[in-house]
C-alpha cells in the first residue's frame, strides 16, 4: 500500500487531494470537550503543526522543508516556490468526575490551513487560519443536598480563531527572520441550564455568557539560525496586546441582561528552541515557552451567579522534548521505509487559568508520529498520535484522559513564482 501511494501521488493528483482535504477541514468548527474549558476564553489551542505534534510539540528551531508551525514565523523562510498545508485533529476524551462517574465525549476536530509563497529577492509571504482557543463541551452536575435533585447542565460552543499573515526572509545563509500578524476572529458562548423541582414538576431556567472580541492584531517576531554544523537554535517573541472584550449575560427569568465592555490583556510570550542532528539519521530537539498570564485578569461579569467565569490566571511555562529518526533524509532512495520519518516526544503544559476551586490544571502528553512523502518530494502526509491526561479528581473535581489522532497534508513546489522549471 505504501509503495502504491508513493508511486501514484504525483503533482496533479496530490493537489486535487489536498484541495478536497482543506475544504473538509475548513467546513468543520474548532472543537474540544474539556470540562475545564468552561472558563473565560476556553482552552488554548496548540500553535505547532502536525509534524511538531508528533515529537512533543517541538518546532521552534527545526530546519525542515515540512515545518510550517506557527510557533516561529522564521521557519517558513525555507519555502522554495510555495507550500500549501492543511490538517485535521480528531479527539476522544474520557472524563472522570469527583463522584467517580466516567463518561466519554464525542470525537472532535481542529482544522488548520496555511499557505506560503516565495517571491524571489523579497522573501516568503504566508497566510493561514487556525484555532486560538478550543471550546465545545457539555456536562451535567446533580445536587441532591436538598433532598430533591437539582441538575445543572453546562454547554459551551464556538471559539476564537486567528487569521495569520506572515513574512519571512533568509538574511544570511544560516540565519532566518520572520514576522506574524495574528487577527483574532470568532466568539465564545457558555450556556448553563438549571432544572429544579417546583409545583409537582420541574422548572428549567437558562443563563448564558456570550463573549465577543475585537479585531486587534497581535504581533510575533521570530528568528532561527545554525550556530554549529549540527546545532540549530531559534526563538520567537509575541508582544502583549489589550484585546477588547464585550461580554453579555442573559437569563430567561424576567429577561435579566448585563452587558460589560472590558479590555483583557493578552500577555507577552517567549519561545526558545534547539535542534541537534546526532548523526545522519537521528535528530533530537527541545522547546521551552514562557507566557506571562499572571498579569492578566479574566473577570467577566459581576453577578454572583456567574462566579464560575471569574477566574485566576497564572504564568505558564511549557516544555516539549522530541526525537526523530529517518533512514534517508535526502528522500532520494527508492526504499519507502527509509524515507519515512519516525517521531516521538513528550510535553508538559500548565493551563493559564486555575479551576473553579482555585487549583492548578496541568497537562501531560506522550506523542508519536510519522510522515509519508510523495514521489519527487512534491508532498507529504503527516500523522500524529497523542495520549495525555490533565487534572486531578481530588484537586480539580475531575480528571481527563484523551487520545488524539491527527493528519496533515502538504504540497510543495520548489520553483519560485515567475521562473520556469528546467
Amino acid at each position: 500500500m505504501l509503495v502504491w501511494l508513493d508511486r501514484t501521488w504525483g503533482g496533479p493528483a496530490a493537489l486535487c487531494l489536498i484541495t478536497l482535504f482543506l475544504e473538509l477541514g475548513l467546513a468543520a468548527s474548532a472543537r474540544a470537550d474539556s470540562v475545564f474549558s468552561a472558563q473565560a476564553l476556553g482552552e488554548l489551542a496548540p500553535i505547532t503543526d502536525m509534524r511538531g505534534r508528533g515529537m512533543g510539540g517541538v518546532s521552534v528551531a527545526i530546519a525542515d522543508r515540512w515545518n510550517v508551525s506557527r510557533a516561529n514565523p522564521a521557519t517558513i523562510a525555507d519555502v522554495k516556490g510555495f507550500v500549501l498545508h492543511g490538517e485535521m485533529l480528531l479527539e476522544r476524551l474520557s472524563t472522570s468526575d469527583q463522584n467517580g462517574e466516567d463518561y466519554s465525549a464525542h470525537a472532535t476536530s481542529f482544522p488548520w490551513f496555511r499557505l506560503g509563497v516565495e517571491l524571489p529577492q523579497l522573501g516568503t509571504f504566508g497566510f493561514g487560519i487556525a484555532p486560538y482557543t478550543i471550546v465545545d463541551y457539555e456536562f451535567a452536575d446533580i445536587d441532591r443536598s436538598s433532598g430533591e435533585p437539582v441538575t445543572q447542565t453546562f454547554t459551551g460552543n464556538d471559539a476564537l480563531s486567528v487569521l495569520t499573515f506572515s513574512f519571512a526572509r533568509r538574511v544570511r545563509p544560516r540565519f532566518d527572520v520572520g514576522v506574524d500578524l495574528d487577527l483574532p476572529i470568532g466568539s465564545y458562548r457558555d450556556i448553563f441550564t438549571t432544572s429544579f423541582p417546583a409545583g409537582g414538576g420541574y422548572v428549567n431556567t437558562q443563563d448564558s455568557l456570550i463573549v465577543n472580541v475585537d479585531r486587534s492584531p497581535i504581533l510575533r517576531l521570530g528568528a532561527a539560525g545554525t550556530v554549529h554544523r549540527r546545532l540549530r537554535v531559534g526563538g520567537a517573541f509575541t508582544f502583549g496586546r489589550d484585546l477588547g472584550i464585550r461580554s453579555e449575560i442573559k437569563g430567561d427569568i424576567e429577561d435579566p441582561r448585563s452587558v460589560t465592555d472590558a479590555d483583557v490583556h493578552l500577555p507577552a510570550s517567549l519561545l526558545l528552541g534547539a535542534a541537534y542532528d546526532v548523526d545522519a539519521h537521528w535528530r533530537v530537539a527541545a522547546d521551552i515557552g514562557r507566557t506571562w498570564w499572571g498579569s492578566t485578569e479574566l473577570d467577566i461579569g459581576d453577578d454572583p451567579l456567574f462566579t464560575r467565569s471569574n477566574i485566576e490566571t497564572r504564568d505558564m511555562t511549557r516544555i516539549g522534548i522530541g526525537a526523530e529518526y529517518q533512514g534517508d533524509r535526502t528522500l532520494e532512495t527508492r526504499n519507502i521505509w527509509a524515507r519515512i520519518p519516525w517521531r516521538g516526544g513528550y510535553s508538559y503544559t500548565p493551563w493559564y487559568f486555575r479551576d473553579g476551586y482555585g487549583q492548578e490544571i496541568n497537562e501531560h502528553v506522550m506523542s508519536a508520529g510519522a510522515g509519508l512523502p510523495f514521489a519527487d518530494t512534491f508532498g507529504m502526509v503527516q500523522v500524529a498520535l497523542e495520549l495525555g491526561f490533565r487534572g486531578d479528581r481530588a484537586k480539580n473535581g475531575a480528571s481527563e484522559r484523551f487520545f488524539r489522532l491527527g493528519f496533515s497534508l502538504s504540497a510543495r513546489e520548489r520553483v519560485p513564482i515567475g521562473r520556469v522549471r528546467e
